[in-house]
């Protein structure tokens, strides 16, 4: 077991801690007890889009494991070439200037293009669910949140986008392009 002491971060169900083993890695664990089944979803979309989006995505080791905080996400930790954690690209843009470097706009288009051409379904693009890797060759970026992926369960009749591609693409497309008005890009949205 895990002994989780030292806190990183938390998002709107999981906290993030520092591995107490390794320095490389984090673990993630649900904030509350419900939210368990968040972190097996997860790690099984990482299985399944880890092929096409592996370089905007931290690595995830295999499977859950056990902590003094429940069942436990382990994941890279994501550290800048001067071994600070790396910073959100919310936290990034407030102290860098806008507009983001071309670099991570490059890296934007990119992955929003993988996005819509592999019909791979997120919804939720805030700015603190990527994180800016800063390297000694520039910039990186990685998407964070696995957890909004778009399963087509065809039972869930709540929301008609879980059914229908072009609407869950056209969806994710509208979300996307309010992520570029955010980085006051909003212009230039790739011809996808």
């Amino acid at each position: 077991m895990l002994i989780l002491e030292k806190f990183i971060g938390k998002g709107a169900v999981r906290l993030c801690f520092a591995h107490p083993r390794d320095a490389g890695a984090c673990v993630k664990v649900a904030g509350q007890r419900r939210n368990v089944r968040l972190l097996e979803h997860e790690l099984e979309t990482y299985a399944k889009i880890e092929p096409v989006l592996g370089k905007y995505l931290p690595r995830y080791r295999p499977a859950l494991v056990m902590t003094n905080l429940g069942p436990g996400l382990v994941c890279e930790f994501l550290h800048d070439a001067d071994k600070r954690p790396s910073q959100t690209l919310f936290n990034h843009l407030t102290s860098t200037p806008p507009p983001p470097a071309p670099g991570l706009v490059a890296q934007l288009d990119d992955f929003a293009r993988l996005l819509i051409r592999n019909n791979i379904f997120f919804y939720d693009f805030n700015l603190t669910n990527f994180m800016v890797q800063k390297t000694k060759s520039g910039s990186r970026l990685y998407f964070t949140d696995l957890k909004t992926y778009n399963r087509y369960r065809p039972w869930v009749l709540l929301h008609a986008e879980k059914l229908i591609r072009p609407l869950a693409r056209a969806i994710m497309r509208r979300r996307l392009k309010r992520l570029y008005r955010q980085l006051g890009i909003g212009g230039r949205f790739p011809k996808i």
